[in-house]
């Protein structure tokens, strides 16, 4: 968060400057060291409250500059891509009332250096809008992220600012996003960048550009295109590593629960110097206020500063109903085994595939008209060294599964792995959702956590490896499902018994290909099965299959479905079936076969 303007001896630093032209006037620079959390939220501050932090951790974490000029000084400068028109309209703003005069101006492309546009426009007073065509542009995509720099002169200041070609959207009725016109479905984690500034093996290492720049490579290895900064931004570096990496980001202010003493006009502020930090980078695609949060507060904060977004993105309001626009998202956090104690993933089978508590809060019996992305899942969180963290050991999560208290690592990390990738499988399959956001990929590791990250290594960037493989399968743009889940599987004829398979295509091409089906018991292959499979762009298909089931009861099988994608991206869907004769009484207990 910002530090405080107040004064502070002996905290202050004075700089005077003496050479001409500048003013002979001496210049001030305070900085505040030391911040309380209860003064800040007596002045009605958001001071960035976490359940899961340890500590209130003030100050400024971001670099910080001193730049002196003539003026008039360009205070802001704003680029809203208008990619149907082939064009950008810039706003430039100015620090005072002082007209800004004429302004220069020049656009080039970030990686070739090659000027496309440039030009002088006029400006009459502090605040100036100008067009500035770009026929022929390259637009912006996570898989090609093009970008370009426009530079913005004064008759004594230099202003600059990288820009992205894109337009992004939500359509309501199907549910998804668009970016450039075309659908876009977000696949994607979490960053508690704020959580990480407290782990262990944080070090400097959120402010080294080659970890941070890796970081985000591991993530694009996963094939996901979305990122949740949750509950605070990372510091200014990092959204540009996204323009340049690509990635669609929701940025969420610091807001979580704690709001009861929040001031409109404080909060407003603040909120419009976050969306201008932040507003010319083409990986933020979604504002969010607050996280698992509704208050009225916000949302007139919201209505008071949306208009200052020429871009006009959508904005989430954590829990608050969307009553906003019906292309504003709606975030669902769907913990299942926390929620419903006696939950099963064979209940998927007949589960609404749009999420409980976007109808409830919505206030529909029906699908929410609201977007909705899932940006929290799981509640089986395991930590770096491979053991349950506090929330999963209270609620006995593994236990359910059949895994006695004081399994080896190795163990935990093979179910967590294939509970979550089974059940962001769900949220793929039924094409109800905008995307998901597994949480979390970036927070802190420590004994008696409450949650943690997938790492073994996070200096050197090691993704546990059962994890990595199984989020990768089933994050895959062309992606295969088997709508049959871990757990009892009865009936009463299984020559007769099916299981749907589906196939989603998040590219704008369309693919024809094998889709291989296996059925396995103790290792032993039972079963082969070759099933041609054509899909068009963005689309889904589904197909059935009757393996030849084992006629011995009650037994343990492996079903697994496979496909290559373009690219020889492999997507697979794995389940664990425990068959019973549905003529037959009770439900032996016990572990599901391991996964290879």
């Amino acid at each position: 968060m910002a530090a405080s303007s107040a004064k502070t001896s002996p905290a202050s630093v004075r700089s005077t400057s003496t050479s001409p032209p500048f003013s002979t006037t001496p210049n001030e620079l305070v900085n505040r060291v030391g911040a309380d959390r209860e003064r800040l939220r007596a002045a009605g501050h958001a001071t960035g409250a976490d359940f899961e932090k340890k500590s209130f951790i003030p100050g400024i974490y971001d670099r910080v500059a001193l730049s002196l000029c003539v003026g008039p000084r360009i205070a802001h400068l704003q680029v809203a891509p208008e990619p149907a028109f082939s064009r950008a309209l810039v706003e430039v703003r100015g620090e005072t009332s002082a007209t800004l005069g004429e302004l220069a101006y020049t656009v080039t492309e970030r990686f070739t250096g090659r000027v496309v546009a440039e030009g002088r426009t006029e400006a009459v007073g502090p605040r100036h809008l100008f067009s500035v065509a770009l026929p022929g542009f390259t637009a912006w995509t996570p898989d090609s992220p093009f970008l370009y720099d426009l530079v913005v002169t004064s008759a004594g200041d230099r202003l600059a600012t990288p820009f992205g070609m894109r337009s992004f959207e939500f359509d309501p009725t199907a549910g998804h996003a668009l970016l450039n016109g075309k659908p876009c479905y977000l696949r994607g984690t979490n960053v508690c960048i704020h959580r990480f500034f407290e782990d262990p093996s944080r070090a400097r290492l959120p402010w080294d550009e080659a970890w941070v720049r890796g970081l985000f490579r591991a993530f694009k290895a996963m094939h996901w295109n979305a990122l949740r900064f949750s509950i605070g931004a990372p510091p200014r570096f990092w959204y540009d590593v996204a323009d340049e990496e690509g990635f669609l980001i929701q940025d969420e202010f610091a807001i979580w629960a704690d709001h009861g003493r929040l001031r409109l006009d404080v909060l407003a502020d603040v909120f419009e110097k976050w969306m201008r930090a932040h507003a010319n980078h083409p990986s933020v695609v979604i504002w969010d206020a607050q996280n698992e949060t509704g208050t009225a507060l916000t949302r007139q904060v919201v209505r008071a500063v949306r208009g200052i977004d020429l871009s006009d993105r959508p904005w989430d309001l954590g829990w608050d109903r969307p009553t906003l626009r019906p292309t504003d998202p709606f975030e669902a956090h769907v913990y299942w085994v926390k929620e419903r104690p006696n939950f099963e993933f064979s209940d998927l089978a007949t589960e609404n595939p749009v999420p409980h508590e976007a109808r409830c809060r919505a206030g529909l019996a029906g699908p929410t008209s609201s977007p909705v992305i899932i940006n929290e899942y799981g509640w089986c969180w395991i930590d770096r060294e491979g053991r349950p963290t506090r929330l999963a050991r209270e609620d006995k999560i593994f236990e359910r599964w059949g895994l006695p208290a004081g399994s080896s690592p190795e163990a935990y990390r093979r179910e967590y792995a294939h509970r979550i990738a089974m059940e962001t499988e769900f949220w793929r399959m039924h094409r109800s959702v905008a995307g998901y956001m597994h949480f979390s990929d970036l927070g802190y590791s420590r004994e008696n956590g409450e949650t943690s990250d997938n790492w073994l290594d996070v200096a050197a960037l090691r993704l546990e490896p059962h994890y990595e493989r199984m989020m990768r399968h089933v994050s895959a743009p062309l992606g295969v499902m088997l709508d049959a889940w871990d757990g009892i599987f009865r009936a009463a004829n299984w020559l007769r018994v099916t299981v749907p398979v589906h196939v989603v295509n998040d590219l704008d091409v369309a693919w024809s290909g094998p889709v291989e089906l296996r059925l396995a018991q103790d290792g032993r292959e039972l079963w082969r099965h070759v099933e041609i499979v054509a899909v068009g762009p963005f689309g889904a298909a589904r197909f059935h299959i009757t393996p030849p089931w084992p006629q011995t009861f009650p037994t343990d099988v492996v079903l697994t479905a496979a496909l290559v994608g373009p690219g020889g991206v492999e997507a697979r869907s794995v389940r664990r079936l425990r068959l019973i004769d549905g003529m037959a009484g009770g439900n032996p207990t016990g572990p599901l076969p391991v996964v290879a």
